[in-house]
């Protein structure tokens, strides 16, 4: 099992874990996003089907804190014309389209606090190297989403590893 243990920070508590067996990815995984709402309500064909993707090509980390996993996040690597088809709804991507490209689709993000949303942050700028742009959808209670596009890297002005969002819709 790879993990990345982050120490001399208030979050040295926190470690980055990803390589898992696939079965036990998965299994991981959909048991940590069954227990949160927003994806708990989510219908599962569609949720495993992406998590199943998503593992089988080692796209996905854990945040740990102790045993318990306290945050997820599942992606895909595609080309900006695959990333602004998935961002306007259009249907999946095949696994070709997810498996290369310089632009990153985040389709699974769960942080239990802002806390492990930075260093889920943090952890995959470094993993992620070559990636421009970060696409995501924010899902609301309300049923509204809100598309994303994060500009990452010296393109955008900014160092390495920090990115800015840019919320068209």
């Amino acid at each position: 099992m790879n993990c990345d243990v982050v120490s001399g920070s208030r979050r040295e508590d926190l470690r980055l874990v990803f390589d898992l067996p696939p079965a036990t990815a998965f299994s991981q995984a959909i048991t940590h996003l069954m227990l949160r709402p927003a994806f708990a309500r989510a219908p599962f064909g569609h949720i495993a089907r992406c998590v199943a993707g998503q593992v089988n090509r080692g796209h996905y980390a854990f945040a740990v804190r102790g045993a318990e996993a306290v945050g997820f996040a599942g992606w895909a690597r595609s080309a900006e014309p695959v990333a602004e088809a998935w961002l306007r709804g259009e249907p999946g991507l095949s696994d070709a389209e997810a498996s290369q490209g310089d632009c990153v689709i985040l389709n699974f993000w769960q942080a239990d606090t802002p806390e492990v949303s930075r260093f889920l942050v943090d952890r995959l700028a470094a993993m992620l190297p070559g990636t421009r742009r970060v696409y995501a959808k924010r899902h609301y209670a309300d049923g509204r989403t809100r598309p994303l596009r994060l500009e990452v890297g010296r393109r955008a002005g900014l160092e390495p590893g920090r990115a800015t969002a840019d919320a068209r819709r």
